[in-house]
């Protein structure tokens, strides 16, 4: 048993009741060396048989103490991030972004996506220069399903939008992370059909990105 296999099956395990617990075991983990890992395993007895319900407790009773962590870190006014393993995760923070679109128009509403997704891929290159652990920017959400939100991430430099199917064989997920991402989004009687996208550390730092100066990223001073 190995690190990556811990960090996997901790991952596998991840979902938006636990993150923060993960996160925190996740770094953890990432500062115990092998022989540490294989001395704490060896006096719990622990195998192939058993390691998936001691994570599963582990997860459980693991107390994350304050200010430890944190679920999502802001960027600007619409995007953040968090944190499994060595991939950074984008969120997106407005909850109504179709009243947005309503409130704005296609054009300006775009647009102004665009402009912030550029910022908060500007920003992050600072994150990733000063952590050399992380490896990738990785998005998942059936907001894809719009062309031109799915044209404004590959614009920027993002890999092809591609579904999350359980079917497709050849893409990069495990059957139980498929499985997290769309029962994540499909927790009502209408099921959404999920995408994701991600982009390598090296993409992401070789990329040239516009910042928008700080206090100018409010929807409200777009329109005011």
């Amino acid at each position: 048993m190995t690190k990556n296999n811990i960090r996997e099956k901790l991952m596998m395990m991840r979902n938006p009741d636990n993150e923060v617990k993960v996160d925190y075991l996740l770094k953890i983990l990432g500062k115990i060396s092998d022989d540490e890992l294989d001395k704490k395993l060896s006096e719990k007895s622990l195998s192939e048989d058993n390691i998936d319900k001691f994570i599963d407790l582990l997860i459980k009773n693991t107390a994350v103490p304050e200010n430890s962590t944190k679920q999502f870190i802001g960027v600007n006014d619409w995007f953040c991030y968090g944190r499994t393993g060595d991939t950074i995760h984008l969120h997106i923070i407005p909850p109504d972004l179709r009243g947005t679109k309503d409130e704005l128009g296609d054009e300006a509403f775009y647009n102004l996506f665009k402009e912030l997704l550029e910022d908060f891929l500007s920003r992050m290159q600072g994150v990733f220069e000063e952590d050399t652990t992380v490896n990738t920017l990785f998005a998942v959400s059936p907001i894809f399903y719009n062309q031109n939100i799915s044209w404004a991430f590959e614009s920027l430099g993002f890999d092809k939008i591609i579904e999350v199917d359980p079917n497709n064989k050849e893409d990069n997920m495990t059957d139980e992370q498929k499985e997290h991402f769309i029962n994540m989004f499909n927790k009502g009687e209408k099921k959404k059909k999920v995408f994701y996208t991600q982009m390598p550390r090296e993409r992401l730092l070789e990329t040239e990105y516009h910042q928008i100066p700080d206090g100018n990223n409010k929807v409200i001073s777009k329109n005011k």
